[in-house]
């Protein structure tokens, strides 16, 4: 149990400041697709001229999976994602345990799937060299954000399964 609680707090000192610093990135996407959206709306309002036309659309996509996969491990790390407990919150606490470590564990095999396929498909794209159809710009650094910030999220949850494993055995 020492070993679990020892890995679980190595995994936290490193990981949980490093999900605040990108999720500071994400938000600063989120303010930045604001800018662009509302100039975009005033400017076809008052001018009939967007700003960058079919551009922004595409770099708006961009700027949201900056923001989504930037953001989703902090979350964790606050324990803010929508979470419906309607049955089990009238569970002894032992159970509730329980279910918060199947839940935090499939995350994980989730996350870890999405990240590994993000790796592969990253390298799939970089050696085809494919670009998005508006910008030109290359696609892949895209994907290397998906597999960072969902290989981030695993940590988190892998803490957060250590945890809660820690709390049942203590009971």
């Amino acid at each position: 149990m020492v070993l679990l609680n020892k890995t679980a707090r190595l995994i936290e000192r490193v990981v949980f400041p490093l999900s605040r610093v990108i999720n500071v990135i994400g938000v600063s996407m989120c303010v930045v697709m604001m800018f662009f959206i509302t100039a975009d709306v005033c400017l076809r309002a008052l001018a009939n001229m967007p700003v960058l036309g079919p551009y922004t659309y595409e770099a708006i996509g961009f700027m949201m999976v900056i923001l989504v996969f930037f953001a989703v491990a902090h979350c964790q790390v606050q324990r803010s994602h929508v979470n419906v407990d309607l049955v089990a919150s009238r569970l002894p606490r032992k159970a509730q345990l329980i279910i918060d470590s199947i839940t935090n564990l499939l995350g994980v095999g989730l996350f870890g799937l999405i990240t590994w396929r993000s790796i592969v498909q990253t390298q799939f794209m970089r050696d085809a060299g494919t670009i998005s159809i508006a910008l030109t710009v290359p696609l892949f650094p895209f994907l290397i954000v998906v597999a960072f910030g969902s290989a981030l999220l695993c940590l988190v949850l892998i803490v957060h399964f250590l945890d809660t494993l820690l709390g049942v055995s203590r009971k």
